[in-house]
C-alpha cells in the first residue's frame, strides 16, 4: 500500500503545484472532494495535467469496461454523462485518487473535483489518509511527506 500512497501523493501534489495560479482549490462538502471551477479557455492546460498525473480515464463510452472500483466511484458521483470524464490513479489499488471532470452545460465552465476513495483500509488508517490528503490541498507548500 505504501507505493499506492506515494503515487497518489505525487498525483495530487503535482496537480496542485502545476495548477497554482491557474485554478483555485476549495473544499466541497457536498461530495467530500476538493473542487476547482474554471473557464473553457483553461481546458487544454488542465486536461493535459490530468492526463499527466492520472493513470487512466473513463467516460460514457468506456463504462462497460470499468472495473468494479471505478464503477463504484462513478455511481457515487451520479454516473457519467456525455462529456464527463473520470480520471483515476490505479483502478485496482486499495486507495484511489480520482478527478471528476464535469462540464456545466453552459459551454463556458468546467468543474474538476479531486477525491480519495479507500477500500479494505481500516477506519483509523482511512481517516489518517484523508487528513493527509486534505493537507496537500490546504497547505500545499508544506514539506512533502508520504503517509506512513
Amino acid at each position: 500500500m505504501r507505493n499506492e500512497l506515494a503515487e497518489i501523493e505525487i498525483c495530487c501534489r503535482g496537480l496542485i503545484a502545476e495548477t497554482s495560479g491557474l485554478l483555485t482549490w476549495e473544499w466541497d462538502d457536498y461530495i467530500g472532494t476538493f473542487l476547482a471551477a474554471f473557464g473553457g479557455e483553461k481546458t487544454p492546460a488542465v486536461s493535459a495535467l490530468c492526463d499527466k498525473y492520472f493513470m487512466s480515464q473513463w467516460d460514457v463510452n468506456s463504462r462497460s469496461k470499468m472495473p468494479p472500483s471505478i464503477m463504484a466511484i462513478s455511481d457515487s458521483l451520479g454516473g457519467l454523462r456525455s462529456s464527463q470524464i473520470l480520471f483515476v490513479t490505479r483502478p485496482g489499488d486499495f486507495v484511489i485518487a480520482y478527478g471528476a471532470w464535469w462540464p456545466w452545460g453552459d459551454e463556458k465552465t468546467i468543474s474538476l473535483r479531486i477525491g480519495l476513495v479507500t477500500s479494505n483500509v481500516p477506519a483509523f488508517d482511512g481517516e489518517k489518509l484523508f487528513r493527509e490528503f486534505s493537507e496537500w490541498f490546504t497547505n500545499p507548500h508544506a514539506a512533502e511527506t508520504t503517509v506512513s
